[in-house]
């Protein structure tokens, strides 16, 4: 027990730091960082067949490549759109309407996805995640972002600007590479909104977040199966 309890400070140090003692940090899940006021209101899509909803979908996105480019569709896409409406009208669809309120939906959810929760502010926090390097000291990670599942920002979106954290650690950690599982002990910043660019094969991904942390503790979570 005695060699036992000898190690268990050198791993701490290993991943970057150590906390005082006199502080105990508060546990707390990804859930946390999403404040109780936050309003996500019902998916207006909910009650549609599976065919309806890809209509829909179809709909909305080819409304969105105009909105960026500024270009009318094709007279092929245009045609697609008009018999696609068509076609949802005749089911008992309004899809003029739906596709306004789909509009305000999408406007109250990026901004519920943007709020915090004022009292983690400062805290001393301790989460589990998984770890998108940023930036790197050698062969040690001292930049990085903590998101809370696998392939996030890479082979998904980017979770919601308040279910990422962007951390720094003075000392850096050795990595077993990308979404590497660990607990993160530091006092946490609530903050406007951020961005990191990502340089992936695939492109660049700009990433949001709204906390940051200095990270004082960083432990390797050895069964991320409840993560």
């Amino acid at each position: 027990m005695a060699r036992l309890l000898w190690l268990i400070p050198v791993v701490f140090l290993a991943f970057g730091g150590s906390v005082a003692a006199s502080e105990t940090p508060r546990s707390v899940t990804w859930d946390d960082l999403v404040p109780k006021d936050a309003q996500y209101p019902e998916d207006p899509l909910s009650t549609l067949s599976p065919a309806q909803k890809e209509d829909v979908a179809f709909i909305l996105r080819a409304h969105d490549a105009r909105a960026r480019t500024g270009r009318r569709a094709d007279r092929g896409l245009a045609i697609e759109i008009r018999e696609r409406k068509k076609m949802l009208r005749q089911e008992g669809v309004d899809i003029d309407r739906l596709i306004a309120r789909v509009r305000e939906v999408e406007a109250a959810w990026r901004d519920a996805d943007e709020k915090v929760e004022p009292s983690l502010d400062g805290q001393l926090i301790r989460l589990p995640g998984y770890v998108l390097p940023l930036e790197f000291a050698g062969s040690r990670v001292v930049e990085f972002l903590l998101v809370p599942f696998v392939g996030a920002c890479i082979h998904a979106p980017p979770p919601p600007p308040n279910q990422v954290i962007h951390v720094r650690t003075k000392h850096g950690f050795a990595s077993t590479g990308l979404f590497m599982p660990v607990y993160v002990t530091g006092h946490v910043r609530a903050k406007g909104l951020s961005r990191k660019s990502m340089f992936l094969k695939e492109g660049n991904v700009n990433v949001s977040y709204r906390y940051s942390m200095l990270a004082e503790r960083i432990e390797p979570y050895k069964d991320d199966s409840k993560l």
